[in-house]
């Protein structure tokens, strides 16, 4: 390596990654990009390690850079625009930057001079934390996703791209109507392609020539369409992802020992007159201890049994399926008693979860030496009616009445049910055991399950720390608006330096706001309050309504297994005694 005064470094901080180049002369020694899940700090300092330098000119870039307290930074746009000047050898008319929480057209004249630029709005679609966030509730991450679209070759769904919200709610459709994950995948890439063309080009001919940059170019369907899209040359830039870094390292000016660098990395703190949330504590409420439950895997499926099976015993039992767009559970019950309860993640493949559950069941009967006599077979859920005709079951219900009814049978006194599932949430009122009023959210992700694990997955925390690790904790107040929102207020507290148990705090206040707001309103909460549904086994998510209500919150020991629960009381009130189930067939479909 040759002086080290003439080598460069260029680090991009964006608000999903971090990119590295290292630059000696008109040479490009060395490149990284990663993924930082929030810990820009120790991501860093990982990378860093990976350079065999003792000194180099540094520059810094990117939307988190303000994490870093103790160092000048480089506006991403002429980061950019010197980026891609270095590697193209030539000035660019048009570039287009696609990354993680933004994108962007810059427009130069003829002499490369930065001309103007146009950025997107508030609105996360078409960015890469859109894709990645409808990733995750496909059960896929973003290289996953990306992958299965640029395979698939057939006609793509279309799916609602504009908003967070309307893809949710499209992708929910699109799997009860039977369409792949590759197909559906396929779909979400065309619409972000879309979303951009429609906010960014705005119908306008680009004249020359277009150079395509960011960590959305890995992306090869997303630019595949954009080419479709748009009437002009279109060319991804090498090392695209990398480019806003490279410009950094063109523009690095001050000389660092790279030994002392990592101890200048510092987390800013300045910003700490944010409003803070209570603290997540139980005062009032009793809640189960669900590891006293009998419960273990069977591959993806968890078991949790109930009561003890006699070998040789043959059971009359009642079967609940309820099938909803994020897991999908089943429960028996003999003599009014659940004997088990099973749970599996239905990853946009309802008929394949239902399978796997019954595969489970008959295992069951074969490890216990036991035998089950259908009485009644029923479903629930948002793929009630595709499995309920596919099993021939005996009884279609809606969640509102299979929730209700477990509730009652729970306590009789119930006034008040809060059930927040993967995707959507449920308001319910009862008076003496009849419903009163039932209220929806369809549209809105903010205040759902699915939310909490996107958060989880993006601080890097499993779901089943969540809730010890946010206990006690208070937590800066965020944005109850929209997915979007929460995102962008979580991103930038991770930037401050606000520690993950404080966010995970903040998301789960914000979760409760979103309900009581957008989906209570002005509806009556009673004194007798039971929170199902399997968001109600984090602990501090209860808490949190606890706070909030400052009554008692109760949950149940089958809280997760509620609807389908419902289901099998259901089909004893109805006297179902003689059923048409297709079991073994369904179950080797």
């Amino acid at each position: 390596m040759g002086n080290e005064k003439d080598i460069k470094l260029g680090i991009d901080i964006g608000s999903v990654t971090i990119g590295i180049a290292l630059i000696e002369e008109n040479k490009l020694l060395a490149t990284y990009y990663e993924f930082h899940n929030g810990d820009i700090k120790n991501t860093l300092i990982e990378l860093l390690r990976c350079l065999n330098i003792s000194k180099a000119k540094v520059g810094f870039t990117g939307r988190a850079t303000r994490v870093l307290s103790d160092f000048k930074t480089i506006d991403d746009v002429i980061a950019t625009i010197e980026g891609i000047k270095w590697t193209i050898k030539e000035n660019p008319s048009y570039i287009l930057m696609i990354g993680g929480e933004s994108f962007l057209l810059i427009e130069l004249d003829e002499n490369g001079t930065y001309r103007s630029h146009e950025i997107n709005t508030d609105c996360a679609s078409g960015t890469g934390i859109f894709l990645e966030q409808q990733a995750a509730r496909l059960g896929l991450s973003i290289q996953q996703l990306a992958e299965m679209a640029g395979e698939y070759k057939g006609v793509a769904p279309l799916i609602a791209t504009r908003c967070a919200v309307f893809a949710k709610s499209d992708l929910i459709h699109r799997q009860q109507e039977g369409y792949s994950v590759e197909s559906i995948a396929a779909g979400l890439c065309d619409g972000v392609a879309r979303s951009i063309v429609d906010t960014i080009i705005k119908g306008r001919e680009l004249e020359n020539k277009l150079y395509i940059v960011g960590g959305v170019t890995l992306n090869k369907r997303v630019i595949s369409v954009l080419e479709e899209l748009l009437n002009c040359e279109i060319t991804v830039v090498s090392k695209a992802e990398i480019i806003p870094a490279i410009g950094a390292a063109i523009l690095a000016e001050e000389l660092i020992n790279i030994d002392t660098l990592n101890s200048r990395i510092s987390i800013s703190s300045d910003n700490k007159n944010i409003p803070l949330n209570p603290p997540l504590v139980l005062k009032l409420s009793q809640y189960p201890n669900f590891d006293k439950d009998i419960r273990w895997l069977n591959g993806d499926v968890e078991i949790t049994m109930y009561e003890s099976l006699q070998p040789g015993m043959t059971y009359d039992v009642y079967l609940g399926l309820d099938i909803g767009s994020t897991s999908t559970k089943l429960v028996l019950t003999h003599n009014d008693k659940v004997l088990f309860g099973l749970y599996t993640y239905t990853r946009s493949a309802p008929v394949k979860a239902t399978q796997k559950l019954f595969k489970s069941v008959a295992q069951l009967e074969k490890k216990f030496n036991i035998n089950f006599n259908w009485i009644g077979v029923g479903t629930t859920g948002s793929g009630r009616q595709i499995i309920g005709k596919l099993i021939n079951a005996d009884l279609i219900i809606n969640e509102i009445t299979a929730h209700a009814k477990a509730a009652v049978k729970l306590d009789p006194k119930v006034d008040t049910i809060i059930e927040i599932g993967g995707q959507d949430s449920k308001f319910i009122r009862l008076q003496n055991g009849a419903i009163v009023q039932s209220i929806m959210n369809y549209i809105c992700a903010a205040g759902t399950g699915s939310f909490i694990e996107e958060q989880a997955k993006k601080l890097n925390i499993s779901l089943n720390e969540y809730a010890e690790r946010a206990m006690e904790k208070r937590g800066p107040v965020i944005s109850d608006r929209c997915t979007v929102y929460m995102e962008r207020d979580i991103s930038t507290l991770l930037s401050e330096g606000w520690k993950k148990e404080e966010l995970l705090a903040s998301v789960l206040h914000s979760i409760r706001d979103n309900y009581l707001i957008r989906v209570v309103g002005q509806a009556k909460i009673g004194d007798n309050i039971y929170f199902q549904g399997a968001t109600a086994k984090n602990k501090a998510l209860v808490a949190a309504f606890e706070v909030a209500l400052q009554k008692p919150i109760k949950v149940s020991r089958f809280c997760h297994l509620t609807g389908a629960y419902g289901v099998c009381l259901l089909l004893k009130e109805k006297n179902i005694k003689k059923n048409k189930f297709y079991w073994i067939i369904f179950c080797f479909l």
